[in-house]
């Protein structure tokens, strides 16, 4: 079973997501280069909905209450991915992409002192920082870029492979692992 916090649940059910959002807790760029490097069918983390293996997991991570915890049934059949490796997988936020891809790309744009070109100058890079980069336009800044290499990118990225898929039904795979599913989903009181 996986669990959501909700406030003012009314019939429960939710459709999913049509529009992406901004992340909150990871930054543009490396959620625009887990878009790029998404594999086909996997969700986008721009329209999931985010869910925890536990109800005390759940309100953690929505600084909630657990009284506020539903248990989540994805409708359709819709498989659920989850966050199985690393240090703190309860949440993407805490992934080491972040800091490995923080190095990596400073040090790029640094050493070839992209940081003292006008504006004007400093694309297609420049577009990493923007918020929710569709997929193909991230492949055409990374092919556009003499300054970042997307082979040692893709190497330096890891999200992809420390997520596993499962079978809501058959539960989790990891205790505490951030779990995100981007189809249509109900809430059911936890008996």
């Amino acid at each position: 079973m996986i669990y959501r916090v909700a406030r003012n649940v009314g019939n429960g059910s939710y459709a999913p997501a049509t529009t992406s959002r901004a992340p909150g807790n990871v930054p543009y760029y490396v959620d625009n280069i887990w878009e790029w490097l998404r594999p086909n069918g996997a969700p986008s983390r721009r329209r999931a909905a985010f869910a925890s293996p536990t109800p005390e997991l759940a309100a953690a991570g929505a600084q909630g209450d657990v009284a506020d915890a539903w248990r989540v049934e994805l409708i359709d059949g819709q498989p659920a991915y989850q966050i199985t490796k690393g240090e703190r997988p309860q949440d993407a936020k805490h992934h080491a992409d972040i800091a490995r891809l923080k190095r990596l790309i400073i040090g790029e744009l640094r050493r070839c002192s992209w940081f003292d070109l006008p504006l004007s100058e400093r694309k297609p890079e420049l577009e990493l920082f923007v918020p929710c980069v569709l997929q193909a336009d991230m492949r055409e800044i990374v092919e556009a870029s003499t300054r970042l290499d997307a082979e040692m990118l893709r190497a330096a990225c890891t999200f992809w492979s420390d997520v596993e898929i499962f079978d809501p039904r058959q539960g989790p795979t990891h205790p505490t692992g951030e779990i995100f599913f981007e189809g249509a989903y109900r809430l059911v009181r936890i008996e």
